[in-house]
């Protein structure tokens, strides 16, 4: 069993990474965290910086997750507050996106369907992740965010968004 196999196989053990998600959304976001997966595995990274990126894409997951489930639920606030923490755990997989251009279409609009906004939020960070590696190819001074990032927890969550989850400031 190869390095992504396994991974991607844990990620389907950990029941937080979709407990928000009807089926078939839960389906479409595990699609493409296989992905993600996978070209981590073709970085061919030593084990302990796979397993760091690995935990960091499981912390990206698990926000979309609640994000997109809890999304009918939140304050234009609370949906800002969730965009901003998702946009910095995408960062530490060098998806650079600003905040901004992630939380306007989804803080503009009543309540999107849950399929509408996990597609358009997947679609958003493809797209980002796109024009980081063609910044890269072109040889500009393009940096992902770093992978010793500390990985932000949300494991003391108990429903209330304003009380219970950590504030991420949007990178500089």
């Amino acid at each position: 069993m190869s390095q992504a196999d396994r991974a991607i196989a844990s990620l389907y053990q950990d029941a937080k990474l979709l407990d928000e998600l009807t089926d078939s959304d839960a389906q479409l976001l595990m699609q493409w965290a296989e992905k993600q997966v996978e070209d981590l595995a073709q970085r061919a990274l030593p084990d302990a910086q796979f397993d760091e990126a690995l935990s960091q894409l499981r912390q990206l997951l698990i926000r979309i997750n609640r994000y997109v489930g809890r999304h009918a639920y939140l304050t234009p606030e609370e949906q800002r507050d969730w965009m901003t923490k998702i946009v910095g755990s995408a960062s530490t997989l060098g998806y650079n996106i600003p905040v901004e251009q992630m939380s306007a279409p989804f803080t503009q609009q009543a309540a999107p369907d849950t399929r509408t906004l996990l597609t358009g939020l997947l679609q958003m960070m493809d797209e980002a992740r796109t024009a980081s590696q063609q910044a890269q190819d072109v040889g500009t001074d393009f940096k992902p965010a770093p992978t010793d990032t500390p990985l932000l927890t949300d494991s003391q969550h108990t429903g209330d968004t304003a009380a219970n989850d950590e504030k991420i400031q949007p990178p500089e």
